[in-house]
This record gives C-alpha cells, sequence and structure tokens, in this order.
C-alpha cells in the first residue's frame, strides 16, 4: 500500500511525503545491515520526503489527474489494468516532476529542472527521524 502525506511549508511551499512498503520499494533508499555474513539483512526508508515544492507544481492538474489514475479502478471486473498503473509511473515521472527544481536559463527563456529526485532520495536517506526497516515477505 501507498500512502503520500502533503504538508504545506510557507505560502508557496510543500512538501511531500510517499511511504511505502509494498511494490516501488527498490526505489527507496536502502543499505544492508548486520545479519550472518552470507545472508545480509537488506533495509529500506520506508518514507520519502521531497522538500521545497513550489505550489505551482503541487496544485497543477494534470500531476493529480494521472496520480489519481494509478489507483482508480473501472467498475468491469473483466477489464485489464491500464499499463500506467504502476509503480514506475509514481517514481520515474510523479516524484520527479515535484522534486525538479526551476533553476533561470542563461540569456532568459523558460527555466529548467535543476534538481533531480535523486537529491531528494539522499536526504530522505539520511533523515534521522526515518526508520530503516525490513520489507514484508510474501505469503
Amino acid at each position: 500500500a501507498v500512502l503520500h502525506l502533503i504538508e504545506r511549508t510557507g505560502p508557496e511551499g510543500y512538501a511531500f511525503v510517499t511511504c511505502n512498503m509494498g511494490a516501488g520499494l527498490e526505489y527507496h533508499p536502502s543499505r544492508v545491515v548486520g545479519g550472518h555474513p552470507d545472508f545480509p539483512k537488506l533495509k529500506y526508508k520506508a518514507s520519502i520526503r521531497i522538500n521545497d515544492i513550489p505550489a505551482s507544481r503541487m496544485r497543477d492538474p494534470g500531476f493529480w489527474a494521472v496520480l489519481f489514475s494509478l489507483w482508480m479502478r473501472t467498475n468491469d471486473p473483466g477489464a485489464r489494468p491500464s499499463e500506467y498503473a504502476r509503480a514506475e509511473v509514481l517514481y520515474d515521472v510523479l516524484l520527479p516532476f515535484l522534486a525538479a527544481e526551476q533553476l533561470p536559463r542563461a540569456g532568459g527563456g523558460t527555466p529548467i529542472s535543476g534538481r533531480l529526485l535523486g537529491e531528494a532520495l539522499v536526504q530522505s536517506a539520511e533523515d534521522p527521524c526515518g526508520e530503516w526497516r525490513t520489507p514484508a515477505r510474501s505469503k
């Protein structure tokens, strides 16, 4: 299951937290810890926090349309799920969209994106309040 939290950090700024211990967990910061030398234990940060999101990105209707479409289900039980209803869309498209920082383009013009999602993941990995968790085993 995936849970998203939104925090308004200022008049025009937001933070977005994604909590996940299921599909897509491989995108979260991970580390190897203790255990048997031949079988080390892999732990993950269950939550990713993206700070300093401008209000224009957080309020973008396209972002919300895609995010909600990931989890909406059709009423037809025989229908195939959309090819876009995957964790990759969240982690490869939506979160990088929120994490991107607008940098001015030399000579003016449309700003370019400067911050990458990887920088937000490093911040999440270094967060002393976040716990490293062992993923659930399959049933």
